[in-house]
């Protein structure tokens, strides 16, 4: 376990799965002070999607410290997400430190910050669009498409209608730089 350890958590699910045969072999004294060690050592050595797994664990399972657990999620979440322009406020309006369900907390932190505001998606029917608005009391995305503008996604829609797309993808091009892409189209038509 020590050299699975020191060697990386990697994503962290082949340890928790190893964690919950020794549950379910009866061994919960050691599973627990392993989770705990692996939690800690994932923080240590910066492997935050691990260390997210572990924490969650531990709070599910009442190990540890709970406000420590809640606090070293938060962390998680911060490195992880540290690119969003809406961190701050989706982990304000959350508030994972005083959640009563976490795990519920930071699913929803995770499902706000994956269409954050400024990000580029193509919905069906419409093309591509930027998130310009995310109602976290309503629970709804607003994006400004080509030709509408302010169309409401409820965020528990938006993983099934939103596609996101990724820089120099055609569509967001289309969507960004339209100037620059009629006029490569109209340099190489067949192109």
């Amino acid at each position: 376990w020590l050299a699975r350890l020191e060697a990386g958590a990697g994503d962290g699910e082949e340890m928790a799965e190893a964690l919950r045969r020794l549950r379910s072999a009866g061994k919960k004294t050691v599973a627990a002070s392993l989770l705990e060690l692996a939690a800690a050592e994932a923080q240590r050595a910066g492997a935050w999607p691990a260390a997210k797994r572990f924490l969650l664990e531990m709070l599910r399972l009442g190990i540890g410290d709970a406000d420590e657990c809640r606090a070293g999620l938060e962390d998680c979440v911060r490195h992880l997400r540290a690119d969003r322009p809406s961190l701050d406020r989706v982990l304000s309006h959350y508030a994972l430190k005083t959640a009563r369900k976490p795990a519920d907390a930071v699913a929803a932190v995770e499902a706000w910050l994956e269409y954050d505001i400024g990000g580029v998606f193509s919905m069906a029917g419409r093309g591509p669009g930027r998130v310009v608005e995310a109602n976290w009391q309503l629970g709804v995305l607003r994006l400004d498409f080509e030709r509408e503008k302010k169309v409401p996604v409820p965020i528990d829609a938006a993983p099934k209608y939103l596609t996101p797309l990724p820089r120099g993808h055609f569509l967001r091009r289309r969507l960004e730089q339209p100037d620059a892409l009629r006029a490569e189209v109209h340099a190489d038509p067949q192109g």
